[in-house]
């Protein structure tokens, strides 16, 4: 059987790429190229309705496994490849405070998750980008796509022995239940694009599978459109693939007199659009290019002059492309390198690599028969296993080796364990880092960002408490139920990640956060109210025209905000004072330092750099604490504070002590403190709740 292609749709997937990769690389410059993902949606639809008409006369059974042999086929062998190359890497290039999360994401990848949010105020996808320090931020799209294809075989059996035009019909109004979310009923369709229109969750609309069903079916009404048309079922495009392997391959003709004439006019207007360089309202010109896109599919043929080879070849190696490319700009990023040379190098060498996975391995896969192809899979899906637990793995191993050495031994009350080495210590370190954000989570509960009550009272309190703030609070939470809970009848915990409750932290979700602590605090009226959050917006620099800390608007806003919270706490408001941070890298090799006999002195002035001085990448702290002392003065004695400065501060070297005597370190890469750093935060605390 002589293969043919569409290469029109090739065009379209490598302007789509095209449009991904200068958005990802350049977003000021292409701030519409996001849409090149709509378009990778729309071709996928294509190309499932022709996959599934191939066989729509077999049995259900044939149509299944046609149809997901030839999806795993396509997908898993270069993109476990891709995930296993990276995660590598990664263990190999990024620091530990960046590791976590990166395994975590992988994860996530190769279970073709990657689109779920862990919680409402997960950061959103333009929020990754900007920051760039996930390496598998983009693969978010092919977890719709995967999700897409676990649903749409199963409709079309329902479907197969209905005229095209009731499939086009179906495929519009159709129900179909998804799980999602329980007792939710979803339909595809229309009700795809209004719950993508109309949803309040602007994650969902733009992650969910459900957001995007709309997308896919106007690819497959494309296809049975063009299958109408033919007045063949189908048959005339059966042979249509969408990866020439072949060296015969050969254009494929047929006459669609609809737009026919207009085909170039759609393409250009779709390229213009998509590479605009003013944005442009998402949603209106998401719906624009997807029916462009649809349109442009169904009207045009492999004759249209504005083809080049060019594009073709893009579109053949968009796959790689896009495996390819965000990695490679993450750790441009991730290495503070901002040259654009070395940004534009960047781009120039995710090309190459792409054409030289494309051309080698992507290419031999594809031609591999049955029993190689899910012995390939297999492989490199157990690689990619190993590759995610070699930390776990790693620990198990250095553990027994640590058993057999002994270099002191020194007794931890709070962990009720012996340390003999300094191998133990590290590990101890590690567990705390890999761990951090799990630990802040409610007993009982199981989550700490938003609006809680903690459980775990003993009922015979009367006051009512309220601990408002970041993580930073959700991690000194535990201590201030164990110290107040006495006192307490209840203790409310409102907390969300990075925001702080005396300022609108500048980041994307902290504006909104911001209004609902105090609405909280209206709400619940406590009699005694904490606050706190490692300082953020709150160490920013006096503007240049300010000279007077009196007229900063920073202060301004935190004043307002600090004197709301007053009207509504009946006795005390308890603020955490701002705190130097260390540098995390460094804390990283705090078990190193000892190996290397630094003194603890030596150290604290290698992680100050200069005394009471935070890390460069937060600096601000002495601005947030005259922030702070002026709140803290003008609240007079409805406030109070808890210091972390004077908690750590190390009189001998007028220094912030981040380690104990053996290395154990008292904060987290997430800036939290370790248990045994929350037990010499403790007698502060306790000492404060005995006042109340």
């Amino acid at each position: 059987m002589t293969k043919s292609i569409r290469q029109d749709v090739q065009v379209i997937r490598g302007l789509a790429i095209i449009a991904v990769l200068t958005f990802h690389f350049y977003p000021n410059n292409f701030p519409n190229g996001f849409l090149g993902v709509d378009q990778f949606f729309v071709i996928s639809g294509y190309l499932m309705c022709m996959l599934l008409k191939k066989v729509e006369s077999d049995s259900w059974y044939t149509i299944l496994t046609h149809f997901y042999y030839r999806r795993l086929k396509r997908i898993l062998p270069l993109y476990f490849l891709i995930i296993l190359l990276v995660l590598i890497s990664i263990h190999v290039v990024l620091p530990l405070s960046k590791l976590d999360t990166n395994i975590r994401s992988a994860e996530k990848s190769l279970t073709f998750t990657s689109n779920k949010q862990e919680s409402v105020l997960a950061k959103n996808y333009f929020e990754k980008l900007s920051q760039a320090t996930d390496l598998f931020t983009h693969t978010w799209s092919l977890s719709v796509e995967v999700q897409f294809y676990l649903m749409v075989p199963f409709l079309f059996i329902i479907t197969r022995h209905f005229s095209a035009n009731s499939q086009i019909a179906v495929f519009i109004i159709l129900g179909e239940r998804f799980n999602s979310f329980p007792a939710t009923p979803f339909s595809a369709g229309i009700s795809s694009f209004v719950f993508h229109a109309f949803t309040s969750r602007s994650d969902l609309s733009f992650n969910h599978v459900f957001a995007r069903i709309w997308q896919f079916t106007f690819g497959m009404i494309a296809c049975l459109k063009i299958m109408t048309d033919n007045g063949d079922g189908g048959h005339g495009q059966e042979k249509v693939i969408f990866l020439d392997t072949s060296e015969g391959s050969k254009k494929l003709k047929w006459d669609n007199n609809l737009f026919k004439t207009y085909s170039n006019s759609i393409l250009i207007v779709t390229i213009a659009i998509t590479f605009y360089s003013t944005p442009i309202n998402p949603l209106m010109a998401r719906v624009t290019v997807t029916i462009l896109t649809a349109v442009f599919i169904y009207a045009s043929s492999n004759n249209v002059p504005v083809f080049n080879n060019l594009l073709i070849y893009t579109g053949n190696i968009s796959f790689a492309l896009y495996l390819v490319h965000w990695p490679l700009y993450a750790y441009w990023k991730i290495i503070g390198n901002n040259s654009h040379i070395g940004l534009f190098l960047t781009f120039i060498i995710s090309i190459f690599i792409s054409i030289v996975f494309h051309e080698t391995f992507e290419r031999w896969s594809l031609k591999l028969d049955w029993k190689r192809i899910i012995l390939l899979i297999a492989l490199l899906g157990s690689f990619n296993i190993l590759a995610l637990e070699k930390e776990e793995i790693e620990i198990l191993i250095r553990l027994q080796n640590a058993q057999k050495s002994t270099s002191f031994e020194v007794y931890n009350n709070v962990l009720n364990k012996t340390f003999t080495n300094y191998d133990q210590v590290e590990i101890q370190n590690r567990l705390w880092q890999k761990n951090d954000f799990v630990q802040l989570a409610i007993p009982n509960i199981g989550v700490w960002v938003g609006r809680n009550h903690r459980p775990g009272l003993s009922g015979n309190g009367t006051l009512k408490f309220m601990i408002l703030g970041s993580s930073t609070m959700a991690n000194l939470a535990p201590v201030i139920q164990d110290e107040c809970g006495t006192k307490a009848k209840e203790i409310s915990q409102v907390t969300f990640p990075f925001c702080e409750p005396v300022f609108p932290t500048q980041t994307w979700h902290c504006t909104k956060q911001f209004g609902e602590y105090l609405e909280a605090v209206r709400d619940e009226k406590p009699d005694y109210l904490f606050v706190g959050g490692r300082f953020n917006s709150m160490g920013d620099p006096l503007a240049e025209n300010i000279t007077n800390i009196d007229f900063d608007p920073i202060l301004a806003v935190a004043r307002d905000q600090l004197q709301e919270y007053m009207k509504h706490v009946s006795k005390k408001i308890i603020l955490l004072h701002a705190f130097p941070r260390p540098v995390i890298e460094e804390v990283e090799k705090l078990a190193q330092h000892f190996r290397e006999k630094m003194t603890p002195d030596e150290i604290d002035a290698s992680l100050n750099f200069i005394k009471l001085v935070v890390d460069s990448f937060e600096n601000g702290y002495n601005i947030a604490k005259q922030r702070y002392g002026i709140l803290l003065k003008e609240c007079g004695v409805k406030c109070d504070y808890i210091n972390y400065t004077k908690i750590f501060h190390n009189p001998k070297t007028n220094t912030v002590r981040y380690f104990n005597d053996i290395g154990l370190s008292y904060f987290t890469s997430g800036l939290h403190l370790t248990p045994i750093a929350l037990e010499i935060a403790r007698p502060g605390i306790k000492e404060l709740c005995t006042k109340l």
